[in-house]
């Protein structure tokens, strides 16, 4: 009698799934079918709960062909070996299960492209990663699509605003110089809420720590120097 249950279960599989994963979709599928029986629950709903809790979005970016070859990540780690950025910042920075290169790649696909977008935008490009994939993920052209994605959504208005401000201040030099006096005015009040609630930078600094501010600028040191 669950038969019709099954087959409205297995048509949530996408089209063009390979053999083999839809294999194993299958047999996770039979197990918690087999649960379902013990938790008194109907197959649908537990495989329901099931895919949510084993697919975490992964079956989305499967159905994308552009970068669906980073489901063949098998976790060596040698993209993160090779990383500039991950051997100078390290793994926690991060702030998400997977770290690194290939990291960047996925976890804006399986928790939200606005929300993680800025692991895309923390690299250099410079390809060391994908020369050594051993199955040959191509990771750092994947960030550029994670960039071109993220554009392609609509920002958040503060986000948008931010980025003007910002653009008018390094486009207005006395402005500019303006906020570089005030940033080296606060920096010690800013050090001593450094950790506390009150500290302005404290979703960075969380995990991260903050550059002091310079002393002088380049522009100041030349000056001084002539």
């Amino acid at each position: 009698r669950d038969q019709p249950e099954r087959a409205q279960a297995a048509e949530r599989l996408p089209r063009g799934t390979p053999r083999n994963h839809r294999c194993a979709c299958r047999v996770v599928r039979d197990v918690f079918l087999a649960l379902s029986l013990v938790l008194s629950a109907t197959p649908v709903e537990t495989y329901e709960a099931a895919r949510q809790a084993l697919d975490n979005r992964r079956t989305e970016l499967l159905a994308d062909p552009e970068q669906r070859d980073a489901l063949h990540c098998i976790r060596c780690g040698a993209c993160l070996n090779v990383c500039p950025i991950f051997r100078n910042v390290g793994g926690h920075t991060y702030g998400t299960t997977y770290s690194g290169p290939v990291g960047s790649v996925i976890t804006p696909h399986l928790r939200g492209v606005q929300e993680w977008k800025h692991l895309s935008n923390a690299s250099s490009l410079c390809g060391a990663c994908t020369e050594a994939c051993p199955v040959k993920i191509d990771l750092h052209h994947h960030l550029l699509q994670n960039r071109r994605n993220a554009v392609g959504d609509s920002p958040s208005w503060i986000e948008r605003l931010a980025w003007r401000a910002h653009a008018f201040a390094v486009n207005t030099p006395a402005l500019y110089q303006f906020g570089q006096e005030v940033a080296r005015i606060v920096e010690p009040l800013r050090l001593r809420l450094q950790g506390t609630p009150l500290d302005p930078v404290k979703s960075w600094t969380r995990t991260r720590d903050l550059p002091p501010v310079a002393p002088e600028s380049f522009k100041e040191w030349w000056r001084n120097r002539r």
